[in-house]
């Protein structure tokens, strides 16, 4: 079970309460068993005993209770073990006998210690009683050392409440400090933290991993620090790459309107002078319009794409017919090219739920590129493999493969690899990322494996 500051807190405040009063309580307890044990104290029960024995022998012999000195020699014995006085009271108030006037009187000394000061004399009173019928009173008299009895008692809760004191203030100083490492700390951490952003340092970390409120706040902290730097850094990029947006399209649209321009004025002052020519000029104002159109279509899917809008129709087709229909197509273009296109047969059958445009479209933009990155003579080999609970559809060429530091950000959008075949074949390095938002929109995956100097392989898969 885990706690929250608020139950330690509780717990710490109550231990701070109760546990010196559990060790008071102990102590009082073990105190007065040893006063119990204490000879002085427990002579105090003989002698109360002794009393009621010596209240019986008067009781037997009280026809000597007019004859002093006989009286006092039977209970002169008692009197002395228990080092008790006795005086007897009629019930009118009378003194009737008294022991420390008799021993005065025999023994011609003062009363019995009576000139210590340090000794107190007590009393306790027995009824007699004769024949049923109570007679006088027995009034029991004792010097006892009260001041030693006293000090050590003194001195016994002297000890208990100075070790509960010693106690509470130590509990209380653990408290103080267990409070400044568990609240107080971290919330310097999160002084300094808070200082070090305003600041714009994004990478100070808060180190505090316990799982109670403050952690939990800490690490949400944290967490909201790590976003708001990658807010920054995906900022930044966002900021850069739309620099280089703007400059792609300049240039991409530069280039094909100046060529198609060039032409034109060339059609209208009559450079054309032949059939042949003319249908050159045409032919290249042609492709140089696809171009634009190409670039155009990349940006509109690009658009629709950021806002999430990138329309799917999505239905339920057989794989085998959807991948023969596309990569016949595509075999079709490569018949008088010299570069080799083979496509692995029979693909699987399954019913798969796709937008076959999309598909189609993933698969040329591939091919595509791969086409436009290898050298004369190379090959692509397509194909796709029934998995477990996916189809998986590969595209494979033997060309320059891509570099290792490019193969991290090529399905980012506006990422160009090589510059120079890159201004070659133009572009805006939106294609392989809408690939990737077409792909994962169907719930797949999208990759690539590829090795410099060896060619690369591009994979994506489609949920059965």
């Amino acid at each position: 079970m885990k706690f929250g500051i608020r139950e330690k807190l509780f717990f710490s405040f109550t231990i701070v309460i109760v546990l010196p009063l559990i060790i008071i309580s102990i102590l009082l307890y073990y105190f007065t068993i040893q006063l119990e044990n204490d000879p002085r104290i427990r002579d105090l029960e003989k002698v109360k005993l002794g009393r009621y024995e010596i209240v019986d022998i008067i009781e037997d012999n009280y026809s000597l209770i007019s004859q002093d000195e006989k009286l006092y020699k039977i209970i002169k014995p008692l009197l002395e073990k228990y080092q008790l006085n006795l005086a007897i009271q009629d019930l009118d108030g009378y003194i009737l006998f008294d022991s420390e006037n008799i021993r005065g009187v025999l023994n011609n000394t003062e009363k019995y210690e009576s000139s210590e000061e340090s000794r107190v004399k007590t009393k306790t009173v027995v009824n007699m009683f004769h024949n049923n019928q109570k007679i006088s009173r027995a009034i029991f008299y004792k010097y006892r050392d009260e001041k030693a009895i006293a000090d050590k008692a003194r001195q016994y809760r002297f000890f208990t409440y100075g070790f509960g004191i010693i106690c509470v203030t130590g509990l209380i100083v653990l408290l103080t400090w267990y409070m400044s490492g568990t609240i107080l700390k971290p919330l310097k951490e999160l002084s300094k933290a808070t200082d070090n952003i305003a600041n714009g340092n994004l990478d100070y970390e808060i180190k505090y991993n316990r799982n109670d409120e403050i952690g939990k706040f800490c690490m949400g902290f944290n967490t909201m620090r790590i976003k708001l730097k990658e807010s920054l850094e995906n900022q930044v990029k966002y900021e850069k790459s739309r620099k280089e947006l703007i400059a792609s399209i300049s240039h991409e649209l530069r280039t094909p309107l100046t060529s198609i321009k060039g032409y034109v004025e060339g059609l209208e002052e009559g450079i054309a002078s032949n059939k042949e020519m003319f249908e050159r000029y045409i032919s290249v104002i042609k492709d140089k319009t696809e171009k634009l159109d190409h670039l155009i279509d990349d940006l509109f899917q690009y658009s629709q794409m950021e806002l999430g809008k990138l329309h799917m129709n999505i239905v339920t087709v057989d794989s085998r017919e959807l991948f023969q229909d596309i990569f016949k197509s595509l075999e079709n273009e490569f018949i008088d090219d010299i570069i080799s296109f083979t496509v692995q047969r029979p693909f699987p059958k399954a019913n798969i739920m796709v937008d076959r445009y999309r598909i189609s479209q993933v698969i040329d933009n591939i091919i595509q590129n791969a086409r436009r990155y290898i050298d004369d003579n190379g090959r692509i080999t397509a194909g796709a493999n029934l998995k477990d609970k996916y189809i998986e559809v590969y595209i494979k060429d033997n060309g320059k493969g891509i570099k290792k530091e490019d193969l991290e950000n090529i399905f980012e959008k506006f990422y160009r690899g090589e510059k120079s075949r890159a201004r070659k074949y133009g572009g805006v390095g939106l294609g392989l990322s809408i690939c990737k938002y077409i792909i994962e929109a169907h719930g797949g995956r999208l990759w690539v494996e590829s090795k410099e100097g060896e060619g690369s392989t591009f994979y994506f898969t489609i949920p059965l």
